[in-house]
């Protein structure tokens, strides 16, 4: 558990994740850091998939029903050849959607967080990524003053 400044007050806690009203900090098994919110430089939502291995099932898929049509088989009678063909399709679809990633980056000059939010519903990310600019906002006011 953190220990917060005089007068710093959470505003959002979730898991690994606190947003005050100045800093956020995440903390994880290997690593622990902290951004003041004055630094914070972008908050990027990053989704990463490879649609290639989506690719190469279609074009398994095409392969298999090109070779039946060829040897003038019917599509479900050489079982041998649609194994051949099906197993790196589903190896390719399995592995798709396994190794598909949902981030949120916090930057700042120096570090950044990244925070995992694979099955954070849309609404609820960017409702976070407001909080955090608002945070930023009010925070810069007050140094102003």
């Amino acid at each position: 558990m953190r220990t917060l400044f005089p007068h710093e007050e959470e505003l959002f806690k979730k898991s690994n994740f606190t947003l005050t009203n100045i800093r956020v900090w995440s903390s994880g098994r290997n690593q622990n850091k902290s951004i003041m919110l004055v630094h914070i430089t972008s908050i990027e939502n990053k989704n990463t998939s490879y649609e290639f291995l989506l690719v190469i099932a279609a074009l398994l898929i095409g392969g298999w029903y090109l070779t039946m049509s060829k040897i003038n088989q019917h599509f479900m009678g050489n079982s041998e050849l649609l194994i051949l063909f099906m197993i790196p399709v589903l190896i390719s679809v399995f592995l798709y959607f396994f190794t598909q990633k949902n981030t949120l980056k916090i930057k700042s000059p120096s570090t950044e967080i990244v925070l995992p939010v694979s099955f954070t519903p849309k609404k609820e990310l960017l409702s976070l990524m407001d909080e955090i600019e608002m945070a930023m906002d009010q925070r810069l006011m007050e140094l102003k003053q």
